[in-house]
């Protein structure tokens, strides 16, 4: 690597982590005042209150990584054009494209190494963040137990499932109504049981009322259980999968419930989008290097207050409104998934790389 090459590389890196490590500290300071009273009224220990904040950490530098990037670069530039180093460069013979391939580089291997964060560890960390403020902080008895009520789900025989409470702890659901549909729609059954309980990988039902319908949706028959053996496939690991929210589920459980909704003919947009989204984001590290070199570039020396300006509403532009607009088309089924993930990416890149050529023409 050339003597030009690891100058630039040490120059962007002491400015990305130094405003790195800014925001976070910024960030930290503002939520931990923002929730200090509720921090009081509910007596949380000092020790919870660290765990929060260090499960949130992951999360944190995967959201506040690209901006970091962008001021990085421009910082970097900005000390480059002030001792005129970028016109020394130009003036040797050096391109504007290997200026830019050191700092596109970097933010490579910056974005590579954040996909595991963005995949696994970021939302592991946030679902324990998560559990920490319900349960050790704000002493919610219920999410302690693991215990949700008052849901529904489709199962794989094309059924809707109702729940009245689900005890993931004890393994047993209460106050169940199972109601089977044809083809077209219609009702052919309904089971209602009291309870449930997870038995030798099965789901037995306890006291309940079978009734079956005809075509009208009249009742043809009525028969009362005791106990009757349920083949309902969801397992209670799958009901938990069902609850938890989808920036909380690692890699492994959001395969899991993509695979648990293509079983029953439903197409997982929100999962999917959800999932590609977590590879794209961490690369919007290289749309933003290309953001800011453009603009330096297109504005020049003489507009180096301009040129900050215009990157940063660029910048924010790109990442906190047309990447959350485009991955919301993703999530209601307007575009295709992994095409919403990469849009916004794929734009703002070939748009600021044309602006770049430009400037340097």
């Amino acid at each position: 690597m050339k003597v030009i090459d690891r100058y630039l590389i040490k120059s962007f890196l002491c400015s990305f982590f130094c405003c790195l490590t800014a925001f976070m500290c910024l960030y930290l300071i503002i939520d931990l005042i923002s929730n200090t009273p509720e921090f009081v009224s509910e007596g949380a220990k000092f020790i919870d209150i660290v765990n929060y904040y260090r499960n949130m950490l992951p999360d944190m530098y995967i959201k506040l990584m690209p901006i970091s990037t962008l001021i990085g670069i421009i910082i970097t530039l900005n000390y480059l054009n002030k001792h005129n180093e970028l016109m020394t460069l130009w003036a040797s013979g050096v391109s504007s494209a290997k200026i830019l391939m050191p700092f596109l580089l970097v933010s490579a291997i910056i974005s590579l190494a954040s996909i595991p964060v963005s995949m696994n560890i970021a939302p592991k960390s946030m679902a324990k963040a998560r559990y920490i403020w319900k349960v050790n902080i704000g002493k919610q008895y219920k999410i302690k137990k693991k215990i949700w009520t008052d849901f529904s789900f489709l199962d794989v025989k094309n059924r809707i499932v109702h729940v009245g409470l689900f005890n993931a702890k004890e393994q047993s659901m209460r106050n169940i109504q199972i109601t089977q549909y044809d083809e077209n729609y219609n009702i052919q059954n309904t089971i209602n049981a009291k309870e449930a309980k997870w038995i030798n990988k099965k789901w037995m039902l306890f006291n309940g009322l079978v009734r079956v319908f005809d075509m009208e949706g009249s009742i043809l028959k009525t028969e009362n259980f005791k106990q009757l053996v349920s083949d309902i496939t969801e397992t209670p690991r799958d009901l938990l999968i069902k609850q938890a929210e989808l920036p909380h589920l690692d890699i492994k459980l959001l395969k899991r419930r993509i695979k648990s909704l293509r079983k029953v003919k439903c197409y997982p947009y929100r999962e999917l989008t959800e999932l590609y989204s977590r590879i794209s984001l961490p690369f919007s590290n290289l749309v933003m290097v290309i953001i800011a070199f453009s603009i330096m570039l297109a504005v020049g020396k003489r507009g180096k207050k301009e040129s900050i300006g215009i990157a940063l509403s660029i910048g924010f532009i790109y990442y906190g409104i047309a990447i959350p607009i485009i991955l919301a088309t993703g999530r209601n089924g307007t575009l295709k998934p992994w095409l919403a993930a990469w849009l916004a990416t794929i734009i703002f890149a070939l748009l600021h790389l044309r602006i770049l050529i430009k400037a340097r023409k």
